[in-house]
């Protein structure tokens, strides 16, 4: 098959994308596991681990077929989150268009769904599945990416329209959802994985291939890096951190996002400042000692179970659910992603207590 991908662009692209997490992320390795690149993209295994184990898919049978207990569990992969409490690979209006469209004749849809995760190669079933649902890529590309992230990858197609232009890359696989389009799209991948290979002298995934690609936003098009000389003689395995000049770039481009936000009751906030007050609950931290008036009645309030977590509304107790914290410790909680600290861990991790003094905080 004939190379998908301008390789003397892609080889443009890869130079900016070091030279960029060089000099705004202060990082020479490219490694998509880690660092900043996971925080920026991380979510996509997060949601691959979640939706691929609502789906269950091994369990399944040809007796459920027209039960609706296959389609549940489709309907619970396209629910699924990161460690967050967000999706934003699909939008949850379509998942319910999805859902009405596939009970309007629930055997032929579930019959669909089972052959698109049981053959071994779904491409009858993909296509049957862009005549019954209609040539939708983000969610029937998003249903195979959850059964496979290795060999299958989601589509937002305007979004990788921009970024395959931003490759010289034929946007013709994505013009119309089929089988045949589909296999284009993740043959584009995979050749640029191998590349990646071999430019950054690392291991590389589909999916670090997909979020490569997707990261191109950042660099508006223009792979330029505005490098001193010695940046010529960067490889992948070299450290060229000391040779770089960090300037300034641009922001306020408005993204639009599709996200998921969870209701908090005022009430529960206000109850919880007045059990546990003004102080922040880990270093002592008092804003109106500090500030004076400015920062008088100021303290931020933080759920030591996250809403996220949450599958239903519940009632809080201000007292043992909520504690009160400075910004700082606020934002230190929260750091580790997909894995907030305790009261206790935080101040463990505490260098310098010059609010504490003889103070004694403490949360049951």
């Amino acid at each position: 098959m004939e190379p998908l991908i301008n390789q003397e662009r892609l080889q443009q692209a890869m130079k900016w994308f070091l030279y960029y997490s060089i000099t705004q992320k202060h990082d020479s390795n490219i490694h998509f596991s880690e660092g900043w690149i996971r925080t920026e993209e991380g979510y996509k295994e997060e949601i691959f681990a979640n939706a691929h184990k609502a789906l269950d898919y091994a369990s399944w049978d040809v007796e459920m077929i027209g039960s609706g207990i296959i389609l549940d569990c489709v309907i619970d992969a396209f629910n699924a989150k990161d460690n967050h409490g967000f999706n934003n690979i699909v939008d949850y209006h379509s998942v319910t268009w999805f859902k009405n469209k596939a009970e309007e004749d629930i055997h032929t849809a579930e019959s669909i769904l089972y052959r698109m995760y049981k053959d071994e190669v779904p491409a009858e079933a993909f296509d049957e599945a862009c005549s019954f649902w209609g040539k939708r890529y983000p969610e029937l590309s998003y249903l195979l990416f959850a059964r496979d992230k290795n060999e299958y990858l989601p589509v937002k197609t305007s979004h990788h329209v921009k970024r395959f232009k931003m490759l010289d890359i034929d946007t013709a696989c994505l013009n119309q959802c089929s089988w045949e389009n589909y296999k284009a799209y993740i043959q584009i991948h995979e050749e640029v994985r191998q590349q990646m290979e071999d430019y950054y002298g690392m291991p590389a995934s589909l999916l670090d291939a997909h979020s490569f690609i997707w990261m191109l936003h950042l660099s508006n098009g223009d792979f330029s890096c505005n490098k001193l000389p010695e940046f010529e003689a960067i490889g992948g395995n070299q450290n060229p951190y000391e040779s770089t000049v960090i300037k300034g770039e641009k922001e306020g481009r408005i993204v639009e996002r599709y996200v998921t936000k969870y209701e908090r009751n005022p009430k529960n906030r206000a109850a919880a400042i007045k059990i546990h007050g003004y102080r922040c609950a880990v270093c002592g931290f008092n804003f109106a000692e500090v500030y004076g008036e400015l920062g008088r009645d100021f303290i931020e309030v933080h759920h030591v179970k996250p809403l996220y977590s949450l599958t239903e509304e519940v009632t809080i107790n201000p007292e043992t659910d909520l504690i009160c914290l400075c910004a700082n410790c606020h934002r230190m909680i929260h750091k580790k992603r997909g894995a907030i600290m305790t009261v206790e861990e935080l101040k463990q991790s505490l260098q310098m207590k010059p609010f504490l003094r003889d103070i004694n905080v403490s949360i049951q």
